[in-house]
C-alpha cells in the first residue's frame, strides 16, 4: 500500500452562533413525524449501528430529531441492509433504534435489504380514488407540488365551470365538495393530483422506469411521460369527463369475486346490454351496461357463492353505455397533438407494453374509454419486466391492494407494492411512510432534498461500526520456542548469555569464569543480532526462479500482433520469432512502431484500423522493449519503456480483446550462471507488473528470452504465449522455461 495524504487548514470554521442555532432548531412538535435512516453491508453491522446510536443520543439529549435524521442522510453512505425508524417524539425514536439493535419488529420501523438491480413503477389511480381535500398539506408544505397543482389547475380552469382547485379542496358539506363526485370535475381532480405527486416525487428523485395507469390514470401517465402536452392533455380530460358526464345517468357497475374466463360466458349474447368493465385481479372483475342486465349477472354470481359489490359512480363507465359520446371524442382527441413517450407504458387496453404508433393516435384513447381496462394483465406485465416496486400515484391505495393479489410471488425478491397517500393518514406522514418503505427496498430517493428546507442542521453523530474480523495467520513462534526450550541446557546457556550472567553461564559450562569476561559481551551481542536477524528473516521474502515443465506440443490460433521497434533490434531475431509462432498454427501481421506513436492517440488509431480489417486477435506480442535507445525528447527514458507503456495504453483505448505479452532480452537473471544483462530491459518487467494490475483484462504476461531462439527456445516461448501452464511472468532459457516465484528468505 502506498500513497500520500495532505491537509491544509485554510482558516478555522466561523462559530456557530447559538442564538441562530435555537432559531433554526425544529421541535418534535413543529416537525411531525421524524425520520432516522440507517444502513449498513449486513445484519450485524445494522443492529450494531442502532444500539451505538442509541446511546450516544441518551447521553446527548440536546440534539433534535430533525437534526439527527438530517445528519443520517448528509454524512453517511447508504448500504444494502436499511432500516427507518419514524416517531412523533424522542422516546418513540429510541424505542425504534432499540428494536433494530435487538433484531424485533415494532411500530414505526422499517427494515429491508435492498436489492442489487431494482426495477420501479409508478400506478396512476383511476376514478372512484378521489376524496375531498385530497392534497391538501401537501399543497401548503411543498413548493414544488403547491406550483405542479396549480399550472394544471389554471389550463383545466380555462376548460370547467368553476376553478378546480375551489372543488377539490372544498369545505365538507358545501355546493364545491358535492361537485368531486361528478365525472366532470373527478377525472380533472384526479388527474391534477397525480401530476403533482409525480413532479413532487421527481423532485425526491424518486422516478420511475415504467408508467402504468388504471382508467383515467394512464391519461395522467401518458402526460408524464411526454405523450401529450399539459394543454393538450387539459383538454382530454376536460372533454372525456363532460361527455361522459353529459350521458343519460343509470347503468351499473357490479364488482364480482370471479375470474374473466368464468364470467365471459355470463354476458354471451347480452354484449349490447353489458359487458366486463374491468379486470382488476385473478378473481376480480367489474361488469358495466345496463342496469338490470348488470344486476341480473352479478346476482347469479352472488347465488354461487360468489361475492358481488355494486360500485357507487354515476354512470356505467367501459360499457356499451359510453357508445354514444365516442364520436364527439373522436373528434377532441384528433386534434391534439401527440409525441413519443420518453418513459416506458404499459397499456391499459392490451395489458401489454404499449408502443408510440398504438398511444400516439388519436383511436387507441376512444378504445380506451369504451374497452375493458386490463389491470391484471398489465401487472403481470410488469412483473415479467422485472419490476421490483411498485408505487400507487393517487389519493389512496385502491390500485395496491390489486397488484397485490395480482402478483404470483415468482420474483427472487419479494416486490415492495406502496400507495403514496392513504386517506386515514395526514398526506405529509404518509408520504414519508412511502418513501422510507420504497428506500429500504432499495428504490433511490433524495433525502437530502427531503430535509432540505426544514432548517435542518448537521450534527456529529456515531461512525460506523465496523465488523472487524482477524485475518492474520498464527504464528509459528510458540512452537520454535517450546522447541528450544527441549533442550534445557541449550536454553540455560543462551539465556545466561544474553543476560551476561558470568556467574551461571561458568556453572552451566562447568569452567573458570574468569576465562569467559572478555568473551562474554561478545557472545550476548552475537546472540541478540542473531535472534533480530532470524525475526527479520521472518517478514522478507525473495525472488526466485523455479524450473516449469512446458508442453512442447502447445499451438496458437487466430492473428496475432508482433510489435516492433522500428529499429534497435536486429532483424534475424524478430524473424525468428515471427516464424515460431507461424509454425505452431498463428497468422502473424507486424506492427513496426517508432517514435511517432508516442504522440496521444496515434497508436490506438492504427491499432483500431489494423483490428478493423481482421476476424480477429489472438494476441499481441511486443517485442518494443528490447530498443535501449533513448527517447530523442526524454533521454533518461529508453523508447522500449515509453513504446511498451505507450501500447498498453493503445490497446485499452482501442478496446482491443487480446492479451498483450512482452518480450525482453537479459532483463532477468534465473541464477548465478545466468547474469542479467540489460537493465534497461529489467524496467520493462516493473512496468509489465503494474500494468497487470490496471489492465487484467488485456494483459498477458512477461517472457525474458535468449540471445538466439531455437527450436526448443521457440516452443518454450509458444508455450508461454499460449498461456497453458497459466504463467505470466516466465524466462526462457537453453535449459528450461522457469517461472518467477516469491519464497521465504
Amino acid at each position: 500500500m502506498s500513497g500520500t495524504n495532505a491537509h491544509t487548514i485554510i482558516e478555522q470554521a466561523p462559530p456557530v452562533d447559538e442564538d441562530e442555532a435555537e432559531a433554526n432548531s425544529v421541535s418534535d412538535q413543529d416537525s411531525g413525524v421524524a425520520t432516522w435512516l440507517l444502513s449498513a453491508r449486513g445484519a450485524d453491522a445494522l443492529r450494531a449501528q442502532a444500539a451505538r446510536l442509541s446511546a450516544f443520543l441518551l447521553e446527548r439529549t440536546e440534539l433534535s430529531p430533525l437534526d439527527v435524521g438530517h445528519s443520517l442522510v448528509a454524512a453517511r453512505s447508504t448500504f444494502e441492509h436499511r432500516a427507518v425508524v419514524s416517531g412523533a417524539h424522542r422516546a418513540e425514536l429510541l424505542r425504534g433504534l432499540e428494536a433494530v439493535a435487538t433484531g424485533e419488529a415494532a411500530p414505526g420501523v422499517v427494515q429491508g435489504v435492498a436489492g442489487t438491480v431494482v426495477k420501479t413503477a409508478f400506478l396512476f389511480s383511476g376514478q372512484g380514488a378521489q376524496r375531498l381535500g385530497m392534497g391538501r398539506e401537501l399543497y401548503d408544505a411543498f413548493p414544488v407540488f403547491a406550483r405542479a397543482l396549480d399550472e394544471v389547475c389554471a389550463g383545466l380552469d380555462l376548460l370547467l365551470d368553476r376553478p378546480l382547485r375551489e372543488v377539490v379542496f372544498a369545505e365538507e358539506g358545501s355546493a364545491e365538495a358535492a361537485l368531486l363526485d361528478q365525472t366532470a370535475f373527478t377525472q380533472p381532480a384526479l388527474f391534477a393530483i397525480e401530476v403533482a405527486l409525480f413532479r413532487l416525487l421527481e423532485q425526491f428523485g424518486v422516478t420511475p422506469d415504467v408508467l402504468i395507469g388504471h382508467s383515467i390514470g394512464e391519461i395522467a401517465a401518458a402526460h408524464v411521460a411526454g405523450v401529450f402536452s399539459l394543454e393538450d392533455a387539459c383538454t382530454l380530460i376536460a372533454a372525456r369527463g363532460r361527455l361522459m358526464q353529459a350521458l343519460p345517468e343509470g347503468g351499473a357497475m357490479v364488482a364480482v369475486q370471479a375470474s374473466e374466463d368464468e364470467v365471459a360466458p355470463s354476458l354471451a349474447g347480452r354484449e349490447a346490454e353489458v359487458s366486463i368493465a374491468a379486470v382488476n385481479g385473478p378473481n376480480a372483475v367489474v361488469i358495466a351496461g345496463d342496469e338490470e342486465a348488470a344486476l341480473e349477472i352479478a346476482a347469479h354470481w352472488s347465488e354461487q357463492g360468489r361475492k358481488t359489490s355494486r360500485l357507487r359512480v354515476s354512470h356505467a363507465f367501459h360499457s356499451p353505455r359510453m357508445d354514444a359520446m365516442l364520436d364527439d371524442f373522436r373528434k377532441v382527441v384528433r386534434g391534439l397533438s401527440f409525441q413519443t413517450p420518453t418513459l416506458a407504458l404499459v397499456s391499459n387496453v392490451t395489458g401489454e407494453p404499449v408502443g408510440a404508433d398504438e398511444v400516439c393516435s388519436a383511436e387507441y384513447w376512444v378504445r380506451h374509454v369504451r374497452e375493458a381496462v386490463r389491470f391484471a394483465d398489465g401487472i403481470r406485465s410488469l412483473e415479467a419486466q422485472g419490476v421490483t416496486a411498485y408505487l400507487e400515484v393517487g389519493p389512496d391505495g385502491v390500485l395496491s391492494a390489486m397488484a397485490r393479489e395480482c402478483l404470483t410471488g415468482e420474483a427472487v425478491s419479494a416486490p415492495v407494492v406502496v400507495p403514496v397517500l392513504r386517506k386515514e393518514r395526514p398526506d405529509a406522514q404518509a408520504l414519508m411512510a412511502a418513501l422510507t418503505e420504497a428506500h429500504v427496498h432499495g428504490v433511490a430517493v433524495d433525502w437530502e432534498t427531503v430535509f432540505a428546507g426544514r432548517g435542518a442542521r448537521t450534527v456529529e453523530l456515531p461512525t460506523y461500526p465496523f465488523q472487524r474480523q482477524r485475518y492474520w495467520l498464527e504464528s509459528t513462534s510458540r512452537a520454535s520456542a517450546g522447541s528450544a526450550a527441549a533442550d534445557t541446557v541449550d536454553a540455560r546457556f543462551w539465556d545466561a548469555v544474553e543476560r551476561e550472567d558470568l556467574g551461571a553461564l561458568a556453572k552451566a559450562l562447568d569452567v573458570d569464569g574468569g576465562s569467559l569476561g572478555e568473551l562474554l559481551p561478545a557472545l550476548s551481542s552475537y546472540r541478540r543480532q542473531q535472534r533480530d536477524r532470524a525475526t527479520v528473516d521472518g517478514w522478507r521474502y525473495r525472488v526466485s526462479w523455479k524450473p516449469v515443465s512446458e508442453n512442447p506440443a502447445a499451438t496458437l490460433s487466430g492473428t496475432w500482433l508482433v510489435v516492433l521497434p522500428a529499429s534497435g533490434v536486429d532483424d534475424g531475431f524478430a524473424e525468428s520469432v515471427s516464424t515460431a509462432l507461424q509454425r505452431h498454427g498463428a497468422d502473424v501481421v507486424r506492427v513496426v512502431a517508432d517514435e511517432d506513436d508516442l504522440a496521444p492517440g496515434v497508436l490506438a488509431e492504427r491499432l483500431r484500423e489494423i483490428a478493423t480489417g481482421l476476424p480477429g486477435i489472438g494476441g499481441v506480442l511486443s517485442l518494443v522493449g528490447v530498443d535501449e535507445r533513448p527517447c530523442t525528447e526524454y533521454p533518461v527514458v529508453s523508447r522500449g519503456l515509453a513504446l511498451t507503456l505507450m501500447l498498453v495504453r493503445a490497446l485499452a483505448e482501442a478496446d482491443i480483446e487480446a492479451r498483450l505479452w512482452c518480450g525482453t532480452r537479459g532483463a532477468v537473471s534465473v541464477g548465478r550462471s545466468d547474469q542479467l544483462t540489460s537493465t534497461t530491459q529489467a524496467e520493462i518487467w516493473g512496468l509489465g507488473r503494474v500494468a497487470a494490475m490496471e489492465h487484467p483484462r488485456i494483459w498477458g504476461g512477461l517472457v525474458d528470452l535468449p540471445e538466439a531462439l531455437d527450436e526448443r527456445a521457440a516452443a518454450r516461448l509458444l508455450w508461454t504465449l499460449s498461456a497453458e501452464g497459466g504463467e505470466d511472468q516466465v524466462a526462457v532459457r537453453g535449459s528450461g522455461a522457469y517461472a518467477r516465484r516469491l519464497s521465504r528468505v
